[in-house]
């Protein structure tokens, strides 16, 4: 199945296969879709915030750190 991106390209196979695998991972894992939705609201709103500078994986990866540690406090 050949998809389309919102800026009118057509995925490369190897994008279409790794999009098949996150579905795949998602329909095993229904509670992942809470982990998935964390990490793509903090690229988010991190490139809302910085339109000029993407976010690092190293960033990205400490500000979900942080959301988890503050979520766990929470339950606590």
């Amino acid at each position: 199945m050949v998809q389309v991106d919102k800026k009118g390209r057509k995925l490369k196979k190897s994008e279409e296969k790794r999009i098949q695998k996150i579905v795949e991972l998602l329909e095993a894992n229904p509670n992942a879709i809470l982990w998935v939705e964390l990490v793509l609201y903090k690229l988010l709103e991190s490139i809302n915030k910085k339109n000029t500078e993407t976010l690092s994986m190293e960033k990205l990866q400490d500000q979900v750190i942080k959301q988890i540690k503050a979520r766990k406090a929470q339950n606590k």
